[in-house]
């Protein structure tokens, strides 16, 4: 019965207010004034919670305008474990122990990560971790999925855990954080018009040792990063022209030399076909070609022969970290 100017205006305000749209299910309380000529009553007032941990608040002033006011509500997240045995289902498995439907999906879209889901068989065991988020008025819900796990009778068990890693979320397997080989992707795609090895060099007129090799691609190519890695140089390198050097997870270091434009700044994290450049004819150059070398330890290898990088998803202070938390959650109480 609110007027329909009153009506979308509100509903602008409350929008702008929440950062967004309004969740379906969101209880409203309105406070509405007499009705005029045409039976509309004007809003005099609304209250509304978006989120569990803001309250939005819409009064309508002296002048007839709307004021808004944010409150934001402290909210305390605690980790809530769910465990059981998969009999009939695992989906109705899941809500039997207290998972909500959304709760149930987000898992069984995680599961699905890494196994078939149709493999789970009746006897394994379901592990999860959702966060519960308890507001300061009282309220509470459930919030995002952080763990998923699955002890399996047959088959690899199953233990993925939220993470969050240069900003980006992943699901890291806590039973399978060992390095691992991925095999290196050529930077472009044509052929190659000189290997790796000792060769007259076409400018300088001597022989000496070709490091890398050659790949005649036509000027502004898009070169891709062979590997994921973090960019140690990019920028002009003497006869190499306009170069980009990268690290990878091992050690061993990608270059790629006598490019047009550079993509990537020094310091920063590239993943593996990420365009870092395109091709040119910078340096010592007798035309657009890009020039690609592989150094590990220290010694230019032939890149054909090196089958890929190590990698493993954490070291050092974020693996410690990872395992504590995975410690965490293995502690909890069930229920």
């Amino acid at each position: 019965g609110v007027a329909r100017g009153d009506a979308a205006a509100a509903a602008a305000a409350v929008r702008a207010a929440a950062g967004g749209a309004v969740p379906a299910g969101t209880s409203v309380r309105l406070r509405l004034g007499k009705p005029g000529a045409n039976g509309a009553r004007p809003l005099e007032a609304l209250d509304l919670k978006p989120r569990v941990d803001l309250a939005v608040r819409l009064e309508r002033n002296a002048d007839g305008n709307f004021s808004v006011r944010r409150e934001a509500i402290g909210v305390t997240a605690t980790p809530q474990r769910l465990s059981g045995r998969v009999d009939d289902g695992l989906y109705w498995a899941l809500r039997a122990a207290g998972a909500s439907p959304r709760a149930a999906q987000d898992y069984l879209r995680t599961i699905a990560r890494a196994i078939d889901v149709g493999e789970v068989a009746r006897g394994d065991r379901f592990d999860l971790v959702i966060e519960r988020r308890a507001s300061a008025d009282g309220d509470s819900s459930l919030g995002p999925l952080l763990y998923a796990g699955l002890d399996r009778a047959q088959g690899a068990d199953v233990a993925l855990m939220r993470w969050n890693s240069g900003g980006e979320e992943h699901w890291l397997d806590a039973l399978r954080l060992d390095s691992e080989t991925r095999a290196l992707i050529w930077p472009v795609a044509a052929r190659i018009s000189s290997g790796f090895g000792m060769r007259r060099h076409p400018i300088l007129r001597y022989k000496r040792l070709h490091r890398g090799i050659d790949f005649a691609a036509p000027r502004g190519t898009p070169i891709q990063a062979a590997a994921d890695g973090v960019v140690l140089h990019a920028g002009r390198a003497g006869g190499y022209g306009n170069q980009v050097r990268l690290r990878h997870a091992d050690g061993t270091i990608t270059s790629y030399s006598h490019m047009a434009s550079l993509h990537v700044a020094p310091g920063t994290a590239v993943t593996q076909g990420q365009v870092i450049g395109t091709v040119g004819s910078t340096g010592l150059s007798t035309g657009p070609h890009l020039h690609y070398e592989v150094h590990r330890n220290g010694r230019a290898v032939d890149p054909r022969a090196v089958e890929g990088v190590a990698s493993a998803p954490l070291a050092g202070e974020a693996l410690a970290a990872f395992k504590s938390r995975y410690a965490r959650y293995q502690a909890l109480p069930i229920g």
